[in-house]
């Protein structure tokens, strides 16, 4: 199935069905279940709720978790703490060489951090403090990495689009 470009920057519930290759009645439970929202909601029959990249990425990187093995709280906590990021404030922190998300045995440090700050020791010891001042124990289980998942999304987004010939006008010229 070939996808649309976006409108405005926002994706319509199929789009984000044919760009995740999920079924919309999937989509639908996890909206009604509130594991995902619409930055633009539906307002009405007929009306598409809109998302825009940012809820799109969180979807599929929960997805991806949970085909994994991760708990759906796990996934659930990514999930709600990159939907709570604007566009920019991901943009910056990948520029920022903040990448990764680090799950701690069964919680999830809500920062983006440099992938070598997990690495590195002294820098495990750092994600480690933050996490104790958090309240969770410290048994790194995994890390993820955020801006590969963005960059895969970006990559498939542009495969499906594809180059396609400039839209041509619907509307119908009527004799005078």
């Amino acid at each position: 199935m070939k996808a649309q470009m976006p409108v405005h920057g926002f994706f319509t519930s199929g789009q984000v069905c044919a760009l995740l290759d999920i079924p919309q009645r999937t989509l639908d439970s996890w909206a009604r279940a509130g594991i995902v929202q619409a930055d633009i909601p539906a307002r009405g029959p007929g009306c598409h709720r809109l998302f825009s990249l940012v809820p799109v990425l969180a979807i599929a990187i929960g997805r991806s978790l949970r085909a994994t093995g991760a708990s759906l709280a796990i996934a659930g906590d990514i999930t709600e703490f990159l939907t709570s990021l604007s566009h920019e404030n991901l943009s910056s922190a990948f520029a920022a060489g903040r990448t990764h998300i680090m799950i701690a045995g069964d919680k999830v440090l809500p920062r983006l951090l440099p992938l070598d700050a997990i690495k590195d020791n002294p820098g495990i010891t750092e994600a480690a403090a933050q996490a104790r001042e958090d309240g969770i124990d410290v048994v790194a289980v995994a890390v993820v990495d955020i801006k590969g998942a963005y960059d895969r999304l970006c990559s498939k987004l542009e495969k499906l689009i594809g180059d396609r010939p400039k839209a041509q006008s619907r509307r119908v010229r009527r004799p005078a």
